[in-house]
């Protein structure tokens, strides 16, 4: 490796020329651009026994060291891949591809060229990401479509899918009090380290609330964090984040009937998690949630108007069958008789209410009324009437089954029954109210009668 004529070449080649005791691992020589890529000087890599094992990322350490070991005791050339920790914290992906030399009289030597291949780690892990994300994304949209019937199932099969499939380290569902403004945990999925128990968010704008969390319900859009440990704004929640190992947070709020109820909040293991496409898709999560909350909210208030509907319904057929008044059911679409109560029955002296169904209310009257109007004419006015102010209420002479004619008090109500329109008839005789007003009428008359008989005499 010390050969005049080839040092400038090595020297310039984008890559970190090596050469090291194949044993002890000890570096022996290393290239120039060493010191340019990782920023410790030649020296250092050479004199440090460790310098290449200390010098590995600490999840990397211990499995690369050993592969390096395995395969110069088996004297085979390998390539590894791993990250180094430059002096200025970052870390680099590096390519390492290692030849063996076994020399007469020289112990054993690994050659290697160490290439960096941050970026293109970076691109391939963000595409992983964004994979891992979209099959998250999937497994929401089936559990929405096809599998979630309560709030609560929805809320757990989110986390779940951020967690096990979209790989996020943790991911849970805060609830916002607008009273309190304290944000309490609905859902959670991956919280291993009791992360959520030691720590209280806000949504106001109190140290609690100026995390991701409060900021996306305060003020109604995304919030990440992809330092966050290094973010001053979640200083209360840094003891906690560092027990669990969070390093990136993002927050998306979640709506119901168009108002911010609380956010849905995912968490990394990596800096810088949260790029665009991931931001993106995880607003697509929250809006689904948003969208399923809001399906939920319908019909928990469909049910609860058909529940009330059913119980009116319930206490109108009570009330319609058991009144001692004669009532029946005219469809406002074809002005027919559909239902009557036993007292219709009874007063119209028929043996079944079959006898009555689909009727016109002229059809159970006289041709004309006392006014001389023919019956059916009458009829449709006063049905119009009924639907044009609500109700309606007027005399009526109406027949038996036997022709017999009697009068009647009418009340027509319009009401609306599940989707059917309908005019609610209620007959109530007055015969015996008009024989009582002819009898005041003759003694009326009678008194009259003898006044003016005194006062000629």
């Amino acid at each position: 490796m010390q050969g005049d004529n080839s040092m400038d070449l090595i020297h310039s080649l984008d890559g970190i020329v090596w050469e090291a005791d194949a044993q002890t691992l000890q570096f022996m020589f290393v290239s120039l651009q060493a010191e340019r890529l990782l920023g410790y000087p030649c020296e250092q890599w050479i004199d440090e026994p460790n310098f290449w094992r200390d010098h590995i990322h600490q999840d990397d350490r211990d499995a690369t060291a050993a592969a390096r070991l395995a395969y110069a005791a088996k004297k085979t050339a390998h390539t590894l891949e791993y990250r180094m920790m430059a002096s200025d914290g970052r870390e680099i992906w590096l390519r390492d591809v290692v030849t063996m030399h076994d020399e007469v009289d020289r112990p054993t030597t690994l050659r290697g060229v160490m290439i960096e291949i941050t970026d293109n780690r970076a691109q391939a892990r963000a595409l992983h990401r964004m994979t891992q994300l979209y099959v998250a994304l999937s497994h929401i949209n089936e559990a929405v479509l096809l599998r979630v019937t309560t709030r609560e199932d929805l809320f757990a099969k989110i986390c779940e899918a951020l967690v096990e499939f979209g790989k996020l380290k943790m991911a849970w569902i805060g609830w916002n009090d607008p009273v309190t403004c304290n944000v309490s945990v609905e859902n959670q999925y991956g919280d291993t380290h009791g992360y959520l128990n030691d720590i209280v968010v806000r949504s106001d704008d109190s140290a609690e609330g100026s995390g991701p969390i409060g900021v996306a319900i305060r003020n109604g859009w995304p919030c990440v964090l992809n330092d966050f440990l290094g973010a001053a704004e979640t200083l209360p929640w840094r003891h906690a984040a560092v027990r669990s190992a969070f390093r990136s947070i993002g927050a998306f709020p979640i709506r119901m009937g168009g108002k911010i109820c609380g956010a849905l909040a995912g968490y990394s293991d990596e800096l810088d998690f949260f790029g665009p496409q991931e931001v993106e898709l995880l607003e697509k999560a929250a809006g689904h949630l948003s969208f399923t909350l809001d399906y939920f909210e319908a019909r928990a208030l469909r049910r609860q108007a058909e529940a009330a509907l059913q119980q009116s319904e319930s206490r109108f057929r009570l009330m319609f069958e058991d009144t001692a008044d004669a009532m029946l059911l005219i469809d406002s679409a074809t002005d027919r008789f559909i239902d009557c109560n036993r007292a219709a029955v009874a007063m119209l002296r028929c043996t079944a209410k079959t006898e009555i169904l689909l009727l016109h209310p002229a059809d159970l009257s006289p041709p004309h009324q006392p006014d001389g109007r023919p019956s059916a004419e009458k009829a449709e006015e006063m049905i119009s009437i009924a639907r044009r102010n609500g109700s309606h209420r007027f005399e009526w002479i109406h027949c038996s089954a036997e022709r017999a004619e009697f009068p009647v008090e009418v009340l027509l109500t319009s009401i609306l029954m599940g989707e059917q329109h309908l005019i609610v008839t209620t007959w109530r005789d007055i015969t015996e109210r008009k024989h009582d007003e002819k009898t005041q009428t003759a003694l009326h008359q009678i008194s009259e009668a003898a006044q003016s008989t005194a006062t000629l005499q």
